[in-house]
């Protein structure tokens, strides 16, 4: 199954050593936004590099080394999981179109240039 929604903010920041690259949606009706993060350790390879974490609008829906794909272009991202959150064992696929600014983009995708860098078998920019 593939859940699907659009991004209106995108960023990437750094902090306690660790890249971190997400893109939210829209506050819902119930107030909550749906959203994924990812990040990496700033020197990979390292001792607490334990590879790409990915989550999804909580910390429950969340994992290491859980992507299969990760595609991203100036229109949308679509992320294939290798493995189902418990809690979502269902969704195996996120397609995020972006309503972003282009300065976000780019800040989004610097982020996950290093959080992928070594993992270029699963990660595609798309020009």
């Amino acid at each position: 199954m593939v859940l699907e929604f659009t991004a209106t903010e995108a960023s990437t920041t750094e902090e306690f050593d660790t890249v971190i690259s997400g893109a939210r949606g829209s506050e819902d009706s119930s107030g909550h936004f749906q959203y994924v993060v990812f990040q990496r350790g700033v020197t990979l390879g390292d001792d607490d590099d334990w590879g790409v974490h990915l989550e999804y609008s909580d910390q429950i829906n969340s994992g290491y080394n859980c992507i299969s794909q990760c595609e991203v272009s100036r229109s949308h991202l679509e992320i294939h999981l290798s493995k189902p959150f418990d809690r979502l064992p269902n969704i195996r696929c996120f397609k995020i179109t972006f309503d972003i600014g282009d300065e976000a983009y780019s800040s989004f995708v610097k982020g996950l240039n290093h959080i992928f860098s070594d993992q270029n078998e699963i990660y595609r920019v798309i020009v």
